[in-house]
């Protein structure tokens, strides 16, 4: 279950106030086949999440049909529609809470990724600038910002739209390794003649 757990107390009145009002609707409606059919789907139900829904549902029942329950003073308690959607929104509040630190948890994770991906590629692209000075090395190493900003064609994009571009794939990063090591080769072939 995503969230946290919901306490004892609230879990058992929530179970019994379902019951209760499921019984109420049952001997008022068992006849009634729109009403019997939505009785049997809330009764399907498992988990909180049900649970909270299952608890809304009968309560929207209970004003829909408010005149024929309050005719019945032996099992109908007016208070229960109220108390139904009080205990729905304490599981979604234990529901929610859950989400909310998963939501922060991956946000965090993303904020990480980026800065070591920041980092990371300023290194590897102050290289590649370096190692492609002379050819334009400001274009195919280009700032994470500015191509973020660029707009992403429909299907990979082009050069102008800001998609995929031949000369840096086969050429950019992934090479730069390959560069520097013929570079580092012919200085020193140059330092020995």
């Amino acid at each position: 279950m995503p969230g946290g757990i919901l306490p004892d107390d609230v879990v058992t009145a929530a179970n019994e106030l379902r019951q209760r009002m499921l019984r109420v609707l049952d001997y008022h409606f068992a006849d009634h086949d729109e009403v019997a059919e939505q009785l049997a789907d809330i009764r399907v139900g498992r988990g909180y999440a049900d649970l909270r829904d299952d608890l809304m549902r009968l309560g929207e029942l209970y004003e829909e049909h408010s005149e024929t329950l309050a005719a019945d003073a032996r099992h109908y308690r007016a208070e229960d529609r109220a108390l139904a959607g009080r205990l729905a929104h304490a599981v979604y509040q234990v529901l929610g809470d859950g989400r909310k630190s998963e939501i922060s948890y991956w946000t965090e994770y993303h904020t990480r990724a980026w800065s070591l991906l920041l980092a990371t590629y300023d290194e590897v692209s102050a290289l590649g600038r370096w190692l492609y000075r002379h050819e334009d090395g400001a274009t195919r190493f280009p700032s994470l910002y500015s191509v973020g900003r660029r707009r992403r064609g429909a299907n990979g994009g082009s050069a102008e739209d800001g998609g995929p571009r031949a000369d840096v794939d086969s050429q950019g990063p992934a090479n730069a390794g390959a560069v520097a090591a013929s570079g580092a080769t012919t200085a020193s072939t140059d330092a020995t003649a």
